[in-house]
């Protein structure tokens, strides 16, 4: 008399209920043809998505080799969802980063302009100090107007 679970593969046909289960695998397999009713082995990728007997399936699933397709899809989900939400937080930062250093240059390039004025204003008849500093006026203005896009 043979013990318990000790039968040959003809005694025990896990193919034999029309229930299915459609599961992903977690990592490279290859699932026993005995159990789905095929005459060769079938190797599925990770994450592959394939239909087996429920039995071979429930088995696969509490043994921590695959998972229910439809719950894999719902993980995928929920990780693009929080990828997607840390990249749009990333831009927000960026942007917000571009403007502040955008209005630092603008603040900047206005204090340039101020003293470059000042200069011209103390400069009086000195030519060369004159010159200089309307050069200085009209770099400082160059460079405030492409940062305020004028």
């Amino acid at each position: 008399m043979c013990p318990l679970f000790c039968f040959t593969s003809k005694e025990i046909d896990m193919t034999a209920k029309d229930q299915k289960l459609t599961i992903a695998c977690k990592s490279s397999l290859t699932l026993s043809a005995t159990a789905m009713g095929l005459k060769e082995d079938k190797k599925v990728s990770p994450f592959e998505k394939v239909t087996v007997p429920e039995s071979y399936g429930n088995h696969l699933i509490s043994d921590g080799f695959a998972m229910l397709y439809e719950d894999y899809k719902k993980a995928e989900a929920k990780r693009g969802a929080a990828t997607k939400a840390a990249e749009t937080k990333t831009k927000s930062a960026a942007t917000k980063a571009a403007k502040t250093q955008k209005a630092e240059a603008i603040e900047t390039a206005e204090g340039d302009l101020t003293a470059a004025k000042e200069l011209l204003a103390e400069a009086g008849d000195d030519a060369a100090t004159k010159e200089a500093a309307e050069a200085a006026v009209k770099d400082a203005e160059t460079a405030l107007n492409a940062l305020t896009d004028k």
